[in-house]
């Protein structure tokens, strides 16, 4: 006999027929108690699921987050979330591409042991602009992520900015600005720092200074260097670096010129083990008064008067003498589009010619202030040498003046031509020509190898021609090279073994 317990739910416990799902028995009518259904208990289940999560956040957000001394941070601790309370043993440094943070590193230390602890990027970025430092042997807590390196070489990324604090120890380096509510803290007389009171010791603070300009220098086209202005005070000179954004905000940046007196609010900094100062707000930089820009200014340029002299003349002065030269030019050197060597205009000596040099990228002279052989010139130039020879470096066009200009005549078959000391300056893959006696030739040892021809000038400078078989073998006998003649190409300038070549590509390229 069948029992209605273990056939409940699934058969009439009146007539023991099978019912499935039916709330009724379809044979004789009988109500059936069914049990509770699959759907029920999954909302069940999805409530009791949300309610432990929520319990275990609250937990979370009410627990606190351990603190650990570093000497019992184990392996069987990394990825943990901790606490650390120590000592910093140097100032916090911040790495930059370009003019973005890209990361921080704090070094500390407690009673136990040190370690370091990093931030990357966004976490960086907002550290720098809170104006966040640390100076050596500030107190530093600091909660993050353990990281147990092979060795056991412990570390911590930060990954919160709040997540950080910092309690400085005293001095006048605990000027401190809160950019988010506007209010500065600073030493309570905001005392003036001495240039030659700066140290080490005071990097990441902040010093309000005053000091004459001695030069200011902006970066080239493309470069990530910053602008620079170095200051001096009583024999002190120090950098002030800021950025192009800082830069464009700066009141009346044309005035910013050697003997200006500034007064600047700035971050003390340390780049390649030099200090430098700073400069983050344009509003931090005043210009003094003008009456005593425009005194220091014509004191610093009577002490920095040039003479006027010939070529001749100065080229008898010693290496970064600034001189104001006059001379007819006996020829001009222009390089091509894709050339990295310096245009040269050439003046004449007892010993020679001696080139006025500039790049175009940094000068840029109009083409109708570009000499033609016979006219005459003046330039402020400094006086140096490349490979023992003697050269005029022009490093601004104002700097420059057309005196007297001839009609160019027809340029020389010269003229064309790379000189073969400047190959080195050339990128790889520009296109060049140059001209020389033939030295040497070198054959080609199997059809995987190309042919190689040693040209010279008249000054003993060299330069590898090569050549590959299927050129080799295009170009006729009579005009193919050969020791001690005199050949004229044009070809890409290539680089082998950190030597620069240049490759002839066809036939005709070669006279």
């Amino acid at each position: 006999m069948k029992t209605n317990q273990t056939d409940k739910g699934i058969s009439c416990p009146s007539c023991g027929r099978f019912v499935g799902a039916h709330d009724r028995c379809p044979y004789c009518g009988t109500g059936l108690q069914k049990r509770v259904s699959l759907k029920s208990m999954r909302y069940v289940a999805i409530v009791v699921a949300l309610v432990g999560m929520v319990c275990l956040q609250l937990m979370a957000m009410s627990r606190e987050t351990p603190v650990k001394e570093i000497s019992s941070i184990t392996p069987a601790m990394n990825f943990a979330y901790i606490t650390i309370k120590g000592e910093a043993t140097r100032p916090m440094k911040y790495y930059r591409d370009g003019d973005k943070v890209t990361s921080c590193y704090i070094y500390l230390k407690d009673k136990t042991g040190d370690m370091r602890v990093t931030a990357y990027r966004q976490v960086a970025e907002k550290l720098y602009n809170k104006d966040v430092y640390i100076l050596k042997g500030d107190q530093v807590e600091v909660s993050g992520k353990i990281r147990v390196a092979e060795g056991d070489k412990i570390s911590m990324m930060l990954e919160v900015p709040d997540h950080l604090k910092v309690q400085h120890k005293k001095g006048f380096s605990d000027i401190t600005a809160d950019k988010n509510s506007g209010n500065i803290k600073e030493n309570p007389e905001n005392q003036l720092v001495k240039l030659s009171d700066i140290s080490s010791g005071n990097v990441g603070s902040e010093v309000l200074v005053e000091a004459v300009v001695s030069k200011f220098s902006k970066p080239g086209e493309g470069s990530k260097a910053p602008y620079r202005i170095t200051i001096e005070q009583n024999g002190t000179v120090l950098p002030l670096v800021f950025w192009e954004k800082t830069f464009s905000n700066i009141a009346n940046p044309e005035k910013l010129l050697p003997g200006t007196k500034i007064q600047v609010n700035a971050t003390v900094g340390q780049y390649r083990d030099n200090l430098q100062l700073r400069l983050k707000n344009s509003a931090d930089l005043v210009i003094l008064k003008e009456e005593e820009t425009k005194k220091s200014t014509r004191k610093t340029e009577t002490k920095k008067k040039v003479v006027l002299l010939t070529a001749q003349e100065a080229s008898e002065q010693s290496d970064g003498s600034k001189v104001k030269i006059y001379g007819k030019v006996v020829d001009v050197y222009i390089g091509g589009e894709n050339s990295r060597a310096p245009n040269k205009i050439y003046l004449n000596t007892d010993s020679g010619k001696i080139p006025v040099i500039y790049w175009p990228t940094r000068v840029h002279l109009p083409q109708n202030q570009i000499p033609a052989i016979g006219s005459e010139i003046e330039a402020i130039v400094t006086v140096n040498s490349y490979k023992g020879d003697k050269q005029f470096r022009l490093s601004r066009a104002s700097d420059y003046k057309l005196t007297k200009s001839v009609s160019a005549p027809q340029k020389s078959e010269k003229d064309k031509f790379m000189p073969l000391d400047m190959i080195w300056r050339e990128e790889v893959n520009s296109n060049v020509k140059v001209k020389g006696k033939v030295i040497e030739i070198f054959e080609s040892w199997k059809e995987s190898a190309p042919y190689k021809v040693t040209i010279g000038d008249d000054s003993s400078n060299t330069v590898t021609i090569v050549v590959w078989p299927n050129v080799w073998n295009s170009i006729p006998e009579s005009k193919r090279p050969k020791a001690g003649s005199k050949i004229s190409l044009s070809g890409k300038v290539k680089e082998h073994r950190q030597t620069k070549q240049i490759q002839l590509r066809s036939a005709e390229d070669i006279k």
